[in-house]
């Protein structure tokens, strides 16, 4: 009988010292998410240094390692969603035509000035591939291209772009992976016609001027005398 007695008051002791700090880290540990980690601690209903006192302080190192991590994660998510901005306001904005694009040529993003310099708006570049963008006489080159941008990861090279209304434009392209994981390409496009055209202006007038020095049995010659250097066409030289 008094057995029974003492395990009935060691019993109720346990449950009034157990019950109500286990009752707190059961509803706390109920409560928690990445939101209210700050709201969120425990307190040991004793003064004595036991296995409460040690369970208390673990689980609230453990709010505080997750606080701590939560707080550290918003500010990686806060520099990545500024990146994106900074990253999205240069792609829009650049003076250059920008396409993102795989290595099989499907193009996943376009800036508004390819845009504009093609004629296509955004959702049709799209749904196109690269090679679509060349005349048919451009495509071995575009070819050599890929296969150069896949082996050593960048190209510049020039080509022509056809628009959407069916004319052609000389451009300048600098082709790079920048991202090798999903092997994203992106390539920087600068419109280069009007250069183009001045030196092919320039080519037929160097060839009218040879063509008439023969015609007239005429040569001419510029000398240099700071260089010591001196040019000839190429009638002089027959002359």
């Amino acid at each position: 009988l008094k057995t029974a007695a003492l395990w009935v008051i060691f019993l109720w002791f346990s449950n009034a010292l157990l019950r109500k700090p286990l009752a707190s880290l059961t509803e706390a540990t109920q409560k928690i998410n990445f939101d209210n980690l700050n709201s969120i601690r425990v307190k040991a209903s004793t003064k004595d240094q036991n296995e409460l006192t040690l369970l208390e302080k673990s689980f609230n190192s453990m709010i505080d390692t997750l606080d701590q991590n939560r707080t550290e994660q918003i500010k990686i998510e806060a520099d990545i969603k500024q990146r994106e901005r900074q990253y999205r306001s240069l792609f829009d904005e650049s003076n250059d035509g920008v396409l993102l694009h795989d290595l099989d040529g499907k193009i996943i993003d376009s800036n508004q000035k390819i845009q504009k310099m093609l004629g296509y708006p955004k959702n049709d570049l799209n749904k196109m591939l690269v090679p679509m963008l060349h005349p048919e006489s451009e495509l071995e080159i575009a070819k050599k291209a890929f296969k150069i941008v896949k082996d050593i990861g960048y190209i510049n090279f020039e080509t022509k772009f056809m628009r959407k209304d069916k004319t052609e434009l000389f451009v300048d392209i600098s082709a790079s992976i920048i991202d090798e994981s999903s092997m994203i390409v992106q390539g920087i496009i600068r419109d280069i016609t009007d250069r183009k055209k001045i030196e092919l202006d320039l080519q037929k007038t160097k060839q009218l001027m040879n063509d008439a020095q023969v015609l007239g049995q005429v040569g001419a010659w510029e000398f240099e005398t700071i260089s010591g250097k001196s040019y000839w066409t190429e009638n002089q030289f027959e002359l």
